[in-house]
């Protein structure tokens, strides 16, 4: 049986390429199928994101792609989603999407984190999400959305996930993308509800936590992390045991996704965050 392709969509912010990609004894394949660029604009007094060009330019990259595969006679099974993050889109019960993403370089979170210093400590937030005070993160966005009025919504999606969605009509938010928006609780690898409460920025939607396999993958992602943690440290023996173990999740999450296995069971006791 001829070696699977898969193909990869990565997304910086206004250019995009879509890869067809091959990892097999003897082989580093990686083919740029397509190359598109997709400035934001200005729409309803925002400066915003055409996302319905950026997923046409993606769906021709994937057709290139699958023909390109084809003359190869290999199969491809998977297709992989990566983008900028912090910015998002709103799609209702029904699954339509409710306006155009805004762009992080819009100029609505101006004077913003003052207003959420107010609510919340700084030094609390940044004690519960570790992550790095930027105007445009999405908890800032999220916060001068809801100021706004957030038009009645079911699901909050990230933009590769909302790529995702489009491409298979399922909703799921991928951890490691997640991590960006300054919303997820680092040491429970969970969105910080309590967090988005007290900011009354959580109120108008409903935001979409990860499947059961979202949740294996991000384990074993952080058990990658810390193994490469314990590398640094010079403690081998634990770096070569998270390594394993990353790469058994990885592998029993592939098995699930592909209707082979069920989901392996997973607890977080099995990462130790620092």
């Amino acid at each position: 049986m001829a070696e699977a392709l898969h193909i990869a969509v990565d997304l910086g912010a206004g250019s995009g390429r879509v890869f067809l990609v091959g990892l097999a004894p003897g082989e580093v394949r990686l083919e740029e199928a397509r190359r598109f660029h997709f400035p934001p604009r200005h729409s309803a007094g925002h400066l915003r994101w055409d996302i319905h060009k950026i997923f046409d330019e993606i769906k021709a990259g994937l057709r290139h792609a699958a023909e390109m595969a084809g003359e190869l006679g290999r199969p491809v099974p998977s297709i992989g989603v990566d983008s900028w993050g912090v910015d998002y889109g709103l799609i209702d019960a029904s699954g339509r999407l409710l306006e155009a993403p805004v762009c992080y370089r819009d100029e609505r979170t101006q004077g913003v984190m003052e207003r959420v210093f107010a609510r919340v400590d700084r030094e609390q937030i940044f004690e519960r999400t570790g992550i790095q005070f930027l105007v445009f993160n999405t908890l800032f966005q999220l916060y001068a959305h809801n100021e706004s009025g957030i038009p009645d919504a079911a699901k909050l999606l990230l933009i590769p996930d909302l790529i995702n969605y489009f491409l298979t009509g399922k909703a799921a938010t991928e951890y490691t993308n997640a991590t960006t928006t300054q919303m997820v609780r680092a040491r429970a690898a969970e969105w910080d509800r309590e967090l988005l409460d007290r900011l009354e920025a959580s109120s108008a939607i409903a935001i979409l936590g990860p499947s059961e396999l979202d949740r294996v993958r991000m384990y074993a992602a952080l058990l990658g992390e810390q193994g490469a943690l314990h590398e640094l440290r010079g403690r081998a023996a634990e770096a070569s045991g998270c390594y394993r173990r990353s790469l058994e999740l990885y592998d029993a999450a592939s098995s699930a996704g592909a209707g082979l296995t069920q989901a392996p069971s997973v607890a977080l006791t099995e990462v130790n965050i620092p």
